[in-house]
């Protein structure tokens, strides 16, 4: 499952542009930013591709605390006429910190109403489909998922597709 959502993340720095920001928060048992969000010229897509080779496995699945710190710092670098969106690559059931779905359906709602987009991508049969639900639902989106590899390049276009679908019908 690590491969696969490096694979996806990969796949979708390669898509950004120069004028896009990403950035990059990893979660294990613990929530670390490993590359701030940055603008993906050439030395911010270098720096995602760099971070992104050196993902290692981690045990647990601190999922509550990382979107939570991913919508904060989202806030902190909002570009005027654009819209936060957070992309969340997950393979794993919440096992550290805040693990009920009443925790997820209360920071799925705060999320919206920061005006932040979730986006979901659960990879191999370990997620929990009613936690991405309950981050994704409050700001209009569903989620993707995908069993193993083989569906990763239709699981993550169909990603993409909204996003950019959703940036088009907004121009």
């Amino acid at each position: 499952p690590l491969a696969a959502a490096l694979e996806a993340a990969m796949q979708f720095v390669d898509l950004a542009r120069p004028d896009d920001y990403l950035g990059l928060l990893l979660f294990d048992g613990v929530v670390a930013q490993r590359v701030p969000v940055c603008q993906l010229a050439a030395r911010g897509k270098k720096a995602m591709t760099d971070a992104l080779q050196d993902v290692h496995t981690g045990r647990g699945t601190a999922l509550f605390n990382a979107v939570d710190q991913g919508a904060r710092a989202l806030h902190r670098v909002l570009v005027p006429g654009r819209k936060a969106r957070l992309l969340l690559l997950t393979d794993g059931e919440p096992s550290v910190g805040p693990d009920t779905q009443t925790a997820f359906d209360d920071l799925g709602l705060a999320i919206a109403r920061d005006n932040v987009s979730v986006h979901a991508l659960g990879l191999a049969r370990h997620y929990v489909a009613e936690v991405l639900a309950a981050l994704t639902l409050p700001s209009g989106n569903a989620f993707e998922h995908v069993d193993g590899p083989e569906g990763l390049a239709e699981a993550m276009g169909a990603v993409v597709t909204t996003l950019f679908g959703q940036v088009a019908s907004n121009v």
